[in-house]
């Protein structure tokens, strides 16, 4: 199957390991559902970018009741998830020697 053939759900897109995954399935050609919980300039600059391949949706893992109808949106618009990548995460700058 061809990658614009391919939808991929990236959940956490909008910074570190989740932008950089889904500026590589981007230039791969794979279509993108991108999840986020606060957008960044470099999603906006990927939407312009990459138009109808990629799709950004806020979404706050704090309130799941929303899940389903978001699940309902990106199969719509997308197509079925052909994987779901979920690198969303709380991030704390921590010097290394200080990590427990």
């Amino acid at each position: 199957m061809a990658p614009e053939n391919r939808h991929v759900v990236i959940v956490g897109c909008a910074r570190r390991i989740g932008l950089a995954l889904t500026q590589h399935f981007l230039k791969k050609g794979y279509r993108v559902s991108g999840l986020y919980r606060t957008k960044s300039p470099e999603l906006v600059e990927l939407e312009g970018q990459f138009g109808e391949l990629f799709k950004a949706f806020m979404f706050d893992l704090r309130h799941p009741q929303h899940a389903q109808e978001l699940a309902a949106n990106t199969a719509t618009q997308n197509g079925h998830a052909y994987a779901l990548i979920h690198v969303a995460s709380q991030f704390y700058r921590t010097p290394l020697g200080q990590v427990t």
